[in-house]
């Protein structure tokens, strides 16, 4: 197990694409790509230890998974089966959509998924030929529950992947979530962000919080 991990870490040190968040957008990401480009190298960066992220329940932790067109396209693909409802389609379960997603995922010979690993920052390279004289050139790592300590515990040195695309599928706001765009909007290579806009529901729904969630 030891040796085989290790080589991993060694062979995706140097990646090609680098996926921050193996939730349905990451998966989905790696997925495509397995297809696309079979010989691009693909790292997935998950920090629970389970990945999946929110999409093994539906909406309001309901079973069933709604799923808009022309996504449908994806989940006919995948085998799974659904009900047809006009402008979506519904899954029985939304673990039997992730589950199926993941298992391709995860038998992709250019696809690696570290889970139980965190990205904690990204790595930034100066270069004049780019617009504002800076690019991501990969993300920086470490253990999830190093990453969740490092108030208590001092010289915990983080590992690195170096890529060339660094695809950020974070989610929602948290100490984890969407901060990759957030670190660029500090550096100044990305406008200002204006924030989650409709998945923040506080504002989009006038204050009115959790709450005011509809049925539909």
């Amino acid at each position: 197990m030891t040796k085989r991990y290790f080589a991993d870490l060694d062979n995706y040190a140097e990646s090609d694409i680098v996926i921050i968040g193996a939730g349905s957008a990451g998966l989905t990401c790696a997925y495509e790509l397995s297809k696309i480009a079979p010989d691009v190298s693909v790292a997935i960066i998950e920090q629970n230890v389970s990945p999946g992220g929110g999409a093994w329940l539906g909406g309001q932790l309901f079973s069933a998974m709604v799923i808009r067109k022309p996504a449908d396209k994806l989940v006919q693909e995948l085998g799974v089966p659904f009900e047809n409802e006009g402008d979506y389609i519904v899954v029985k379960h939304a673990a039997l959509m992730t589950s199926t997603l993941l298992s391709k995922v995860l038998a992709a010979p250019n696809v690696k998924l570290f889970n139980a690993t965190a990205a904690e920052d990204l790595i930034i390279k100066e270069d004049a030929s780019v617009r504002g004289g800076k690019y991501v050139g990969g993300v920086v790592t470490n253990w999830t529950l190093v990453t969740l300590h490092h108030d208590t515990q001092s010289c915990m040195d983080p590992n690195v992947i170096e890529a060339q695309v660094v695809v950020s599928s974070c989610g929602h706001d948290g100490p984890m979530g969407a901060h990759s765009v957030k670190r660029l909007s500090k550096l100044g290579m990305v406008p200002d962000v204006p924030g989650m806009a409709a998945l923040d529901m506080n504002k989009v729904r006038g204050g009115g919080g959790p709450g005011g969630a509809s049925a539909g």
